[in-house]
């Protein structure tokens, strides 16, 4: 059995739209369910957390589809975040090599977030660009 005391537990609404500060702060490998567009295919499931502003420590999640589909997500992650990773900007346009979840873990990127179509329960992450420390204490970014 356990004990809950419902008054002390708020609901976690998902992060309004906008732009924020993300690292990713874990992940796993899961597998796409039968019914999906690519049944039982590998894609990482990672936790997004927001590094500043008012939703600074709030969670989001976000998926990459592992090859042989969608690798767009995953190869646009790595080429924001050169610098943060071992791998080069040369590496990275020179062909294959091989990506571990843990190389991901760390990462800080800009991304923005909204409900997603047809399911607003849900947020998607999209348009993730490079961190820039500077630039983003000047802009107003933060919703």
């Amino acid at each position: 059995m356990v004990r809950i005391n419902f008054a002390e537990v708020e609901d976690s609404p998902q992060l309004p739209a906008g732009k924020y500060h993300f690292a990713i702060t874990d992940g796993e490998v899961r597998e796409t369910s039968d019914t999906s567009k690519h049944p039982g295919n590998d894609f990482w499931s990672l936790e997004l957390t927001v590094q500043d502003g008012e939703q600074q420590g709030r969670k989001q999640y976000m998926s990459i589809m592992l090859p042989p589909y969608e690798v767009f997500t995953l190869a646009r992650l790595m080429r924001v975040t050169v610098g943060q990773h071992e791998y080069t900007e040369d590496q990275l346009a020179s062909g294959e090599f091989d990506v571990e979840l843990d190389d991901l873990m760390g990462l800080e990127f800009v991304a923005s977030v909204r409900p997603q179509k047809g399911n607003t329960d849900y947020n998607e992450v999209r348009n993730i660009k490079a961190f820039d420390p500077e630039d983003w204490e000047d802009a107003d970014l933060l919703p």
